[in-house]
């Protein structure tokens, strides 16, 4: 049921984010798109893990890996393509189509597993609390640049509000009977270390994405069009070896195999560092294949962890 209304959500958000008439407009729809979206990657990925056994597991996220990362990476080669020689309204428009086809696929197709009694209740208190720290800690790091950080009455307010709730938070996950995050969670060393490793690659996958568009179109001057073609074969490098880790997973370590992607993608990271505005399509897309290569074994291996 969550998964449906968050389609159903996330379709009409995108309606009215493709007919704004101006930029207030556009971010607030898009805020909402996001709300709705939030859902579909935990969603999907539990519906994945309840559907096979923890041998099946790294096959079956591997082709999971595949249609997450192949979509990341494909909509600028499409949204590109779309707003070059159609309108940007479209490319919010076509999304739309896909939506109603996922939400009857879900509807007809999905069966909610079975689930374990629980009487753990939803801390409704630490939520908010932590909605409020990383919300300030997002306009800290998203305006600080451009209000010349802690020079500004805002961000002074936002670092403040952020830290306080932080502070708070900490305090009620120690104190409440029923915090909203359970220690207990941490005493996993796996768990611990594959969220670091994750929150690693995170910031490192959306530094290199947010900056590669802006670097090849203004600096080196591609079109929208050949921009994402060369990004999109990022997408291609992620295929391959998502699902080449997800058969390898069987056989060899998945610590050997996340090793071995991280060293790709330092790789290709360092490789990026160095190239110029004359970068010839041939280096960048050999940087950004390279990359996918390093995410597709990194990806899968550390999920199965």
């Amino acid at each position: 049921r969550v998964f449906l209304f968050s389609i159903a959500g996330y379709a009409v958000a995108t309606i009215f984010a493709g007919s704004a008439e101006t930029l207030f407009e556009l971010v607030a729809y898009r805020f909402i798109q996001g709300i709705f979206a939030a859902s579909f990657q935990p969603l999907s990925q539990g519906f994945v893990f309840d559907a096979y056994a923890i041998e099946e597991r790294g096959v079956a996220m591997g082709w999971w890996t595949i249609g997450l990362m192949i979509g990341t990476m494909s909509g600028p080669l499409i949204g590109g393509y779309i707003t070059e020689f159609y309108s940007w309204r479209t490319a919010f428009y076509l999304i739309v189509p896909f939506c109603v086809v996922a939400f009857f696929l879900i509807f007809f197709f999905m069966r909610t597993p079975p689930r374990a009694e629980t009487h753990r209740r939803f801390n409704a208190g630490g939520y908010l609390i932590l909605v409020a720290a990383l919300v300030a800690l997002q306009v800290v790091l998203s305006r600080g640049g451009r209000l010349d950080w802690f020079a500004s009455i805002e961000i002074v307010v936002a670092a403040a509000i952020s830290l306080t709730a932080f502070y708070f938070f900490v305090v009620h996950t120690f104190t409440s009977s029923h915090p909203f995050i359970e220690l207990a969670i941490f005493r996993d060393r796996n768990f611990v270390i594959g969220c670091t490793l994750f929150f690693a690659f995170v910031v490192q996958w959306l530094g290199y994405f947010v900056l590669a568009s802006p670097f090849l179109q203004t600096l080196a001057g591609y079109p929208v069009v050949t921009t994402g073609m060369v990004l999109a074969t990022q997408a291609v490098g992620q295929a391959a070896t998502a699902i080449l880790a997800g058969w390898l997973v069987l056989y060899v370590s998945p610590t050997i195999l996340s090793a071995m992607g991280l060293s790709l993608i330092v790789f290709s990271t360092w490789h990026f560092s160095s190239l110029t505005p004359d970068v010839t399509q041939v280096e960048a897309i050999f940087v950004f294949l390279v990359s996918g290569f390093g995410y597709g074994l990194f990806f899968v291996p550390i999920t199965i962890i």
